[in-house]
């Protein structure tokens, strides 16, 4: 497996142009979480942002942007890793692009951003089996619509089945009054309850079972005082006339009003007390009245923080600030940092058949913040005092004919090498414990028999502690 050089860029609209934006890759599995290549391991999550007018990506660090994936003939198998690109165009629009699947070389030593995408697989619907998942404002938009007509049917269906259960109540109700009826001592108990009766009159269903009942008839007739209580009810006895379902009880009612009519009639006694008030069905639910005015303004609610924004494009480098003190011992992680970009030519000559190291020029340094290097030694790159721990080394250097490289720890331990002459060593972005003391250098080998001459131009070497 290879590191490979990420080129090109992710097509804009015509007339139009990309600004800012990042691209970031993570492992799309647990098993790639702790990839390595030999003893390079790579320090998840991988970022870069744009850079060259919005045609290609740098690393964040600064220098060239490398992901891990097979070069052209190899065949190893590289991590499956999740490439999301955010990319903010002159309008000032945010387009997100995603894709998940193993970076595959499209030239010797590079993947490019604008070419097929090789054996990455794009997640989800789109155009072809090689293009970039776009997801828009649209999609999210529709995706709430859809959710919102779901949740409406689901309350209509609600709404129909409570009004189901309700009129299923009311027929049992019905049914109640019904089977009451056929109780005869229900009846005479009734008959004390002129309220009831009126009520009773109403439902002719229920009058006809009683009429079917002579047994409990004669039960009411033995009761004087409750007829004498109906008779006080004109309008219940006129309902009651007029019910043909009764016709089968005319008779025994005549004989009982013969029988009274018989009785000597006294004076009128004094009104009674008013009796209890009976216990009456609760009705059917009526309709639904018109809605009422607007309710007065509720106090505002406790909003929820939005998500998070994209992040924004980076800002230009400020001026040099002065060369600080060394820190004790314990100094946080981060703070601790060296970076040298090679910027111009520096001649340096090497012997056919030697090893030389390379000497790194004091003015070409971006960031020196503990005296790591310095014009005493310049080959040399030195852990200070009180600074050791984990470190994140980056190395590339420059690629000469028949020269290949190697970068050495204390003068005499190889930690990486390329075997190949004239091609540059690339060490990206790995962690590296480092002591007090330990000092990195990067040597060139001359291979042939004629003198070469040795340059820092092209040469990157980024050094910082995180731990």
């Amino acid at each position: 497996m290879s590191w490979l050089k990420v080129t090109g860029m992710i097509p804009a609209e015509t007339d139009n142009a990309w600004v800012s934006g990042t691209v970031t890759a993570t492992p799309a599995r647990s098993d790639d979480e702790g990839w390595a290549d030999g003893t390079r391991r790579a320090v998840w999550p991988i970022e870069g942002v744009l850079a060259g007018g919005g045609t290609r990506v740098q690393a964040r660090q600064g220098g060239d942007f490398y992901l891990p994936g097979a070069d052209i003939g190899e065949s190893a198998d590289p991590p499956c890793i999740e490439l999301l690109a955010e990319l903010t165009d002159q309008q000032g629009r945010v387009r997100r692009f995603k894709s998940v699947g193993k970076v595959a070389a499209s030239a010797p030593g590079e993947w490019s951003l604008n070419a097929p995408l090789g054996s990455l697989v794009v997640k989800g619907l789109n155009s072809g089996p090689n293009s970039w998942l776009e997801t828009t404002v649209a999609d999210v938009v529709a995706a709430a619509a859809d959710a919102r007509a779901a949740t409406a049917a689901q309350a209509q269906q609600m709404v129909q089945s409570e009004q189901l259960q309700q009129q299923l109540q009311d027929l049992d109700v019905s049914g109640a009054q019904a089977a009451a009826a056929a109780k005869p001592d229900a009846l005479a108990a009734a008959a004390a309850k002129p309220d009831a009766l009126i009520a009773a009159a109403a439902k002719t269903d229920a009058l006809a079972a009683a009429a079917a009942k002579p047994d409990a008839l004669a039960a009411a007739v033995a009761k004087p005082d409750a007829l004498a209580a109906a008779a006080a009810k004109p309008d219940a006895l006129a309902a009651a006339a007029l019910l043909p379902t009764l016709a089968a009880g005319q008779g025994q009612l005549a004989s009982a009003l013969s029988a009274a009519a018989a009785m000597t009639t006294g004076p009128a006694g004094p009104q009674g007390p008013a009796g209890p008030t009976g216990a009456g069905v609760a009705g059917p639910a009526g309709p639904q009245g018109p809605a009422g005015p607007p309710g007065a303004t509720g106090p505002t609610g406790a909003g929820v923080a939005g998500p998070q924004g994209p992040q924004g494009a980076t800002g230009p480098a400020g001026p040099t600030g002065a060369t600080g003190s060394a820190g004790t011992d314990g100094a946080s992680a981060g703070d601790h940092r060296f970076q040298f970009i090679g910027s111009n030519s520096t001649s340096q000559g090497l012997s056919g058949g030697l090893n030389a190291a390379l000497s790194l020029p004091v003015s070409m340094e971006t960031w020196d913040t503990d005296n790591y290097h310095s014009s005493g030694a310049l080959t040399r790159i030195t852990i200070p005092a009180g600074l050791g721990g984990i470190y994140v080394l980056s190395v590339t250097s420059p690629s000469l004919t028949n020269v290949n490289w190697l970068l050495k720890k204390n003068g005499s331990l190889n930690l990486y090498t390329n075997s190949l002459a004239g091609q540059s060593l690339i060490v990206p972005y790995v962690e590296i414990m480092l002591n007090a003391g330990d000092y990195l250098e990067l040597w060139a080998n001359n291979q042939s028999g004629s003198p070469v001459t040795l340059s820092a131009l092209s040469t990157n070497f980024t050094l910082r502690k995180v731990n």
